[in-house]
């Protein structure tokens, strides 16, 4: 099995998503997401496939887990649990979201590396991102600018 990254854009509370979308636009950060997981496997919930962009589809093999839809497209594969995920993975696995999915990931230690772009400004939203997940883990400063900061987050043993 590859390794099995999280990937997330979120503001100073931990709100990732409002109704569906991300609450703000930040042209770089979304270059950042699609430079770091086109070509890889990129695990989401029903919701955020919904949500995303064809071109981001069409550019990335899919999972999505969900008990409910099965989808049937090209790139895209439905699992109903995080169990069957381990024929399908790669060399490098991005979870993607939604909440729920990273809450899923982290509580069953499959996440040991992540990419967080921490937005500056808040937003209202809807959807939280499992930040205090990451309390105990290395951190590394890859970019910063007047908008947000990517941090790269490794597990450290024992955490």
């Amino acid at each position: 099995m590859g390794k099995i990254l999280a990937i997330a854009a979120v503001g100073p509370d931990g709100v990732m998503g409002k109704e569906g979308h991300l609450p703000w636009h930040y042209p770089d950060d979304l270059q950042h997401f699609d430079r770091s997981t086109r070509g890889h496997v990129a695990i989401m919930g029903y919701n955020t496939y919904l949500s995303l962009p064809r071109r981001m589809i069409d550019e990335r093999t899919c999972l999505v887990l969900s008990k409910k839809h099965s989808i049937n497209e090209p790139h895209v594969t439905t699992l109903s649990d995080v169990a069957y995920l381990h024929p399908f993975l790669q060399k490098t696995n991005f979870v993607i979201g939604g909440g729920a999915i990273f809450k899923l990931f982290f509580d069953r230690r499959l996440i040991d590396e992540a990419w967080i772009t921490h937005i500056h400004k808040s937003y209202a939203g809807d959807t939280y991102f499992p930040t205090d997940q990451l309390t105990s883990w290395d951190q590394h400063l890859y970019r910063e600018n007047e908008d947000f900061s990517i941090i790269y987050y490794k597990r450290c043993h024992g955490s």
